[in-house]
């Protein structure tokens, strides 16, 4: 299981360092949900805090109106981006941090 899980988290870790480095560059980072995918999936599948904080500050500090088109997505990202680094611990102080990377990506379901 933990093998499927490090090639999961490794093709995930690819896929959002390719979307996120070619997105973020043709919206000159204007985009803030591209920081917000990055620092979700990346900084915490590669348990880099750091990286993920630093990442969510600059999506809580960039203005909104830097891509007017998309100014309701950017204010919408900045209430998950605050609610992801409000769970900051929860992400990064676990025993085994690819179930809890796995486990916080796919969240149980309550029948």
């Amino acid at each position: 299981m933990t093998f499927l899980l490090s090639i999961k988290r490794l093709s995930i870790s690819v896929l959002v360092l390719l979307t996120v480095g070619c997105t973020a560059e043709i919206s000159e980072s204007k985009f803030l949900l591209w920081h917000y995918l990055y620092a979700k999936y990346y900084a915490v599948q590669n348990m880099d805090r750091k990286l993920f904080e630093t990442t969510l500050d600059h999506v809580l500090t960039a203005p909104v109106d830097r891509l007017p088109e998309k100014r309701f997505v950017n204010e919408a990202v900045k209430l998950k981006a605050r609610h992801l680094l409000s769970q900051a611990d929860q992400l990064f102080n676990c025993e085994d941090p690819e179930m809890a990377v796995f486990s916080y990506i796919v969240p149980e379901r309550n029948h």
